[in-house]
Formats: structure tokens, sequence, C-alpha cells
């Protein structure tokens, strides 16, 4: 018997939140499973409006803790906008390819998950992985944050996950 739902996860942008429910072994149930929550074109923002761009491979135990921070952080402050984007693994080689030509300061960066800045195309802004992304919660939005650690599982190490 199999067992469907494992856990769910939120990802929330200025549109609103989704739930996405995903199997223990999801890669033999969804072939291709890219949960892509940008902001809409359509969407006006206020020139105080803060964007965090997560992205990252969906098994990465850091990657989740980025995504679950971001959550936080935007549900104490209206003027900050979080968009979560969660690759295969397999794929993330190719995403992150990508995504240093989008974000020139980030090609040293090869590891899940990586987080950017802005809200424009052109205009994003290295941050770096989940333990960069802690600090700079901690430090420009003074978060109080507990001890926050976060323990990698077996895949990663020291606040990022190797592909």
């Amino acid at each position: 018997m199999n067992h469907f739902i494992s856990r769910s996860l939120h990802f929330r942008n200025c549109l609103g939140t989704c739930k996405i429910y995903h199997h223990f072994n999801f890669q033999s149930y969804f072939p291709i499973l890219t949960m892509n929550y940008f902001f809409s074109s359509n969407t006006k923002l206020d020139p105080s409006t803060i964007c965090y761009h997560i992205e990252g491979f969906i098994n990465c135990s850091y990657f989740n803790a980025a995504t679950e921070l971001g959550e936080k952080l935007k549900d104490t402050d209206t003027h900050i906008q979080v968009s979560v984007d969660a690759h295969k693994k397999e794929n993330w080689g190719d995403r992150i390819k990508g995504l240093h030509s989008l974000i020139p300061k980030s090609k040293n960066h090869t590891s899940s998950p990586l987080i950017y800045e802005g809200c424009n195309p052109g205009k994003y802004e290295f941050i770096g992985g989940y333990s960069d992304f802690v600090k700079l919660v901690k430090e420009k939005h003074k978060f109080n944050l507990q001890k926050d650690t976060k323990e990698g599982g077996r895949e990663c190490v020291s606040g990022v996950c190797k592909i």
C-alpha cells in the first residue's frame, strides 16, 4: 500500500498561499515537479516592498528551512514578499546554471538553496544559502530567531545541500 501524502508544504507569494502535497518517493509519481510561485506582472508593488526569492530542491532540509523562515518573515511585515521555486534534485544543476546568468554574483554558488533579493528582473541581488539568509533576516529585519542552527539532513552539511 502506498502512502500518498507525507506532508504539506506551504508556498506563499503576494497572491496567496498554495498547499502542495508530495509523496515519500515523489519522483516516481511526478516526473516533473517544479513549483514556481513568482510575483504576477499584474501586481503593483509599493516602492518599499522587499522581495526575496528562494530556490532549491524540494528534499533539501535547508531549502525547507529557508522556505519556513521566509514565510515567518513575510507574516511579520506586509512589505515583504517571498517567492519559492522548488525543483527535483536531478534538475537542480540545470536550474542553477540559469540562475547564474540571471544573478551574476551567484556564479560560485552551486548548492541548495540559492536565495536572492529584488522585485525586478535585472536588479536581483545574490544573498546566498540558508545560513546567509538567516544572517540577513537577523540583521536587516531585526527578526528574533531562536538559536536557529538548522541541522542538515543526510544530504546537507554546514547550511547547504550539495548536488
